[in-house]
Parts: C-alpha cells; structure tokens; sequence
C-alpha cells in the first residue's frame, strides 16, 4: 500500500520536461512552509521533488514557472541514489496524477504577475425580486 498526498505550495524552479523511454515526464519541486510562526518570526518549509507523466506534465512544463502556485496530488515513493562521497541515500518523491496552477503569486523577472481570472460576480438583484 502506497501514501497519497496533496501539494499546494509555490514551485521552487521553472519544471523541466525529459523524455524516458519515449514517454515524457514533468520534473517539479514544491515548497511548503508551515502555518506556524517559530520564535524568530520564520516558517519551516518543506520541500517536495514530484514527476507528472504524459500530456498533463507537458501543459505544466509549458505554463508553469517559478514562483507560481501550483496543486498536485499523488503517491509518495522513495528513491535510492549514491551522492558524490559514495554514500547511499534516500528521498522522497511524489508522482502525481494531476496538477493545476491555481496563481502566480510574485513575477519571475519582475513584470506585472498575470493571475488567474475568477468568474464573474453575479449580477446584483433589485430587492423587488427577493422572495421576503
């Protein structure tokens, strides 16, 4: 049995398409920083490596950049790697199923931030229409 999990945070760098076996896949990290201030007025932040496969990893590698606000969801696994001392080590990865970019929340070269539209207001009632 394998944890699901669900990623709402700001991506750390502009994700990055690579083709496996003929099939492409959407490297991304998420950060996410706690609700809760510590003493020194700092948040931790957590920090999380995800793959999105096929057509929806490439409509985010294509839209998405850093700094945006992205939701993902999927299942954790771990990864075992040796780093350059030659040690063993270990992390967690989540593979996702679905992604979406909810905002950009701060411009990656400064420009004005385009931010996603919401629906239109419904248009105000005149109190003759009310049922009371």
């Amino acid at each position: 049995m394998s944890a699901q999990i669900n990623i709402d945070g700001n991506l750390v760098r502009d994700p990055e398409i690579k083709d496996v076996n003929g099939s492409k896949v959407c490297s991304f990290t998420i950060a996410c920083s706690t609700r809760m201030k510590k003493e020194d007025g700092t948040y931790d932040t957590n920090f999380f490596d995800c793959s999105l496969w096929g057509k929806p990893g490439e409509y985010i590698a294509s839209r998405a950049k850093k700094g945006m606000r992205v939701k993902t969801y999927g299942h954790f696994h771990q990864d075992e790697y040796t780093n350059k001392d030659q040690e063993k080590r270990y992390r967690l990865r989540v593979d996702s199923f679905g992604a979406d970019i909810l905002q950009k929340l701060e411009p990656a070269s400064g420009a004005a931030a385009p931010v996603a539209k919401a629906a239109p207001a419904p248009a105000a009632k005149d109190d003759d229409d009310l049922p009371f």
